[in-house]
């Protein structure tokens, strides 16, 4: 953040305290901000002289509603449940049309909470929207136990408020409490990332992941899972090397690389020449000891010469040489161990969305599973990421795709690898999270408004993912708000990477109320 613009960050955040500290209601201290306050001049209600209340929810948002009674008996406020009247009344829009009085809810996490020295009541436009209501409420009475005359009504800018974090399995207490400072925040998705998605035949593993689903829908909010691709580092893109020479001491050979890749679709090719000459056999003629560091021996009774060179053509996978790697396009068991993990995740779990991840593309089209194809690198991506989305929808054609949408995105990370013509192949219904966190000069502000433009265009459902920079937060409120009217701007996805989570309120607060402090 350069110089000039943390000032002018760190002047609106002033003069944002200043009027947060002087508000005329304890209402206009939530956070996120209430959309629509209408203070009323007629008295307050006293939530310590009222201790009736009436349930009309039919059974749903229980988990808030223990929340918020546990939170009146700190206060040392006791209520009691009533079929009849009550001063208390908590409900759905459905059952409620009379006393909503035609006050519209534009969706249905829309809700209204009324406010008069005789009564206090609730209403959300759905099971979704009254969780909201008595988050905003439980906000209030730990403010004060007094609540001025008032009708709010409140919703949020954008659909899909979604945080993407990692999570330990099983869920201990400290998780818990970091999950409910999310759902405090009102995210309404919440990433239950972890690589344990892979071990799903292990109960135990399970049991742990089922615990964050069941808690996050017992609050309405959408659990998420990560599954991506992963697996055997054989499986991973690797380098071809061709006519490689093999020098044997004392009839073993070792190499400078890190993994020698060995599998059905790549095996290593021993021969006397360069470019050919007499084919040696394993078990034969070789050994193979070790993929892992490369260990080769010769057989004394086979046809390798002693002390000889020979030359190898094979595929070898080395992360030293490139930072993110990926498995390789072609090669089929990567795809075969995914598709078990999706089915698994999807039997156990039944979510609406997956998240694959698939960012940070490492080589591409380098070794001989893909070479050989004669694909061009961006056929070889979209052939990887649609096969993806493919095994998800085999198993729920409900289920949709999030991926983080640097790989395929020209202003990102694409670009610097000429992958332009990604997305022209893609499956429409993939849904990107685009991400771009140093929006600190002009080039790089560019970035995140063209990658947003680019989705739109092709028609991608798209999130935005700022991180804890708050001038990226500025911009991406003004990406956000530009593409409001779009349905296909879904709203912004908070990320946590490295242990730094300060944005996590920010992306909250613009994620509901759309224009917040930093944008005014």
């Amino acid at each position: 953040m350069d110089q000039w613009t943390q000032r002018k960050v760190v002047k609106q955040f002033v003069e944002y305290n200043k009027k947060i500290k002087n508000t005329p209601s304890p209402y206009h201290k939530i956070f996120p901000a209430i959309q629509s306050i209408d203070l009323l001049k007629t008295g307050a209600f006293n939530l310590a002289f009222s201790n009736t209340l009436k349930d009309k929810t039919g059974g749903k948002c229980q988990a808030d509603m223990k929340r918020f009674l546990e939170s009146l008996q700190k206060s040392n406020i006791k209520l009691k449940l009533k079929s009849s009247t009550a001063a208390i009344t908590f409900g759905l829009a459905k059952d409620m049309i009379k006393e909503l009085n035609g006050i519209f809810l534009p969706t249905d996490e829309a809700y209204v909470i009324m406010v008069r020295p005789e009564y206090l009541k609730v209403i959300g436009a759905s099971a979704r929207g009254l969780h909201n209501g008595l988050i905003t409420l439980r906000q209030i009475i730990q403010q004060t136990t007094i609540l001025p005359a008032a009708t709010i009504l409140d919703y949020p800018a954008n659909s899909h408020r979604c945080a993407f974090t990692y999570w330990g399995i099983p869920m201990d207490e400290q998780a818990k409490t970091k999950l409910m400072k999310f759902i405090d925040l009102k995210y309404n998705e919440i990433v239950v990332g972890t690589g344990k998605y892979r071990e799903l035949e292990d109960l135990k593993v399970q049991k742990g992941l089922q615990e964050y689903f069941e808690f996050l829908h017992s609050f309405q909010i959408e659990p998420i899972p990560t599954v991506w691709l992963n697996g055997n580092k054989s499986w991973y893109e690797g380098v071809w090397l061709q006519n490689e020479p093999v020098v044997f001491k004392k009839d073993t050979a070792t190499f400078g690389f890190q993994r020698l890749i060995d599998v059905e679709s790549s095996q290593p090719v021993f021969h006397s020449k360069i470019g050919g000459g007499n084919i040696y056999q394993r078990d034969r003629d070789y050994q193979i000891i070790s993929v892992e560091p490369p260990v080769i021996r010769r057989m004394k009774d086979g046809e390798i010469p002693k002390d000889a060179v020979i030359f190898m053509d094979a595929d070898i996978f080395d992360p030293r040489t490139h930072r993110f790697s990926k498995p390789c396009a072609s090669e089929d068991a990567a795809y075969e161990e995914f598709e078990k993990n999706i089915r698994l995740t999807i039997e156990l779990f039944h979510p609406k969305k997956i998240h694959v991840n698939h960012d940070e593309l490492g080589i591409l089209n380098s070794d001989s599973r893909c070479r050989k194809r004669n694909k061009k690198n961006f056929e070889l991506v979209a052939y990887q990421i649609n096969r993806m989305r493919d095994i998800i929808k085999k198993y729920d054609p409900q289920v949709d795709m999030i991926m983080w949408a640097d790989a395929v995105n020209p202003y990102h990370n694409a670009g610097k690898k000429k992958l332009e013509k990604v997305c022209d192949l893609l499956h429409p219904d993939i849904i990107m999270a685009h991400w771009y966190y140093l929006a600190e000069n002009f080039e790089q502000v560019d970035c995140v408004e063209l990658g947003t433009k680019f989705f739109m265009e092709k028609g991608f459902r798209m999130y935005g993912c700022p991180w804890d920079n708050l001038v990226n937060q500025q911009v991406w409120e003004r990406t956000a708000k530009n593409n409001s009217d779009s349905r296909n701007f879904w709203g912004l996805m908070h990320t946590q990477w490295s242990g730094r989570n300060n944005g996590l309120s920010q992306t909250a607060a613009i994620n509901w109320s759309g224009k917040t402090w930093l944008t005014k």
